[in-house]
């Protein structure tokens, strides 16, 4: 389709009766008003479509002050909290029983942790939709079948969808 530019910069547009996102706004409700935004880098202002009179939320600049004390940004209890968290966690650990749950060891080497870190994210991955439960059974067949990032890396990318349509993860 010919696209040709009403003046230099402008927007392109195309001939009548062709529909595109680069045609002018066909409903004369419609405006464009540059977005101003904060960015590292990029363009300074983008362009939005929206209905005449119709307030962005982001564009209002309202600030709701909510005074608090410096003891409020404080860090001096996260130390405590964080201990709390830990021994909770070990006192649970092993009531699931699940395979991916394994004692942290400082001695293990990169390529052991590596590891771990493989087997919990495939976890992780299907625990998004899934419970506990019904995941153990698919993990321990799809670590069996694919027991390092390597070998699923390596893998026929059609047996992973495969296997990855018969996990439980897969199901809406």
């Amino acid at each position: 389709m010919p696209r040709r530019a009403s003046s230099p910069g402008s927007v392109y547009s195309v001939s009548s009766g062709e529909a595109s996102d680069l045609a002018p706004a066909s409903d004369p409700e419609e405006v464009v008003r540059p977005i101003k935004r904060a960015r590292l880098s990029g363009p300074k202002s983008i362009k939005k479509k929206v209905v005449k009179d119709e307030v962005d939320i982001e564009d209002v600049g309202i600030h709701v002050y909510r005074p608090h004390s410096s003891a409020y940004h404080s860090t001096a209890d996260i130390t405590k909290l964080q201990s709390d968290l830990l021994d909770w966690f070990e006192s649970v650990r092993e009531k699931r029983g699940m395979p991916w749950r394994k004692r942290y060891d400082p001695a293990l080497s990169m390529e052991e942790k590596g590891q771990r870190a493989y087997e919990i994210w495939v976890s992780e991955v299907m625990l998004q939709q899934t419970q506990v439960n019904t995941v153990i059974a698919y993990w321990q067949r799809w670590i069996e079948k694919w027991p390092t990032i390597g070998d699923l890396a390596g893998a026929d990318i059609e047996e992973v969808n495969a296997a990855w349509r018969e996990s439980p993860s897969h199901v809406p």
